[in-house]
């Protein structure tokens, strides 16, 4: 019994965590399904990939709550599409789940994050902090304690 209730809220937690992402995603306007799942892609720098498996029963459940409506369009030269808006009420939910993740990233770093400034040897004090560029020319932060720093001239 309660392995089940700890898989039930697992899923919970990646639904509310998806129904907000797509809340968020049309936050910006109207969007179809498709739109909706490449914003989140691209929004995400590639990492996020929500299949239409997991995308379109989220949409229909947050059209149940009232969260979402959704009409049917023929945008220019595209076939007919289902476009989704976020309502007052999705506006209303998506500050609360805003709020209740803000409150979930802290106790996870709380408990992630263990050493204390004051607990780190003299070189991860004396890191620098460096700019580089990735695949993708997405940039990233290359932290490099001090004793490993050259200086090449």
């Amino acid at each position: 019994m309660m392995a089940k209730n700890q898989y039930r809220n697992r899923i919970e937690l990646l639904q509310g965590t998806l129904d907000m992402l797509i809340l968020q995603t049309l936050q910006w306007g109207s969007q179809h399904g498709y739109a909706i799942s490449q914003a989140l892609r691209a929004k995400s720098g590639e990492v996020l990939q929500v299949e239409t498996g997991s995308l379109y029963p989220a949409l229909h459940r947050l059209e149940r709550q009232g969260w979402v409506r959704s009409e049917w369009k023929q945008p220019e030269s595209r076939q007919r599409a289902k476009f989704y808006r976020i309502t007052a009420a999705g506006k209303k939910q998506l500050a609360a789940d805003h709020g209740r993740w803000e409150t979930m990233v802290q106790a996870i770093a709380g408990i992630i994050v263990t050493k204390r400034s004051s607990d780190l040897d003299e070189d991860a004090r004396s890191a620098k902090i460096t700019m580089g560029m990735r695949r993708r020319r997405r940039a990233s932060l290359i932290l490099i304690p001090a004793s490993q720093m050259r200086i090449y001239s």
